[in-house]
């Protein structure tokens, strides 16, 4: 799924949500990666970006 902005104001109604979601889902993905605990060749933040815009992470930051 192409993340558009109509996409992300469908989902989150705020695109900077959108992207501080992504970015800490990215950040998770590095981490992994670094840990040894998945083996990636895809560039991180695209995949971060991708699972967020597709809903495979928990929305809640509180």
């Amino acid at each position: 799924m192409e993340p558009t902005l109509e996409k992300i104001w469908e989902l989150y109604g705020n695109k900077y949500r959108y992207l501080v979601l992504a970015s800490l889902e990215a950040r998770k993905l590095i981490e992994a990666v670094a840990e040894g605990k998945i083996d990636t060749i895809d560039n991180p933040y695209i995949l971060g970006l991708q699972r967020t815009i597709r809903g495979e992470k928990d929305l809640n930051l509180e």
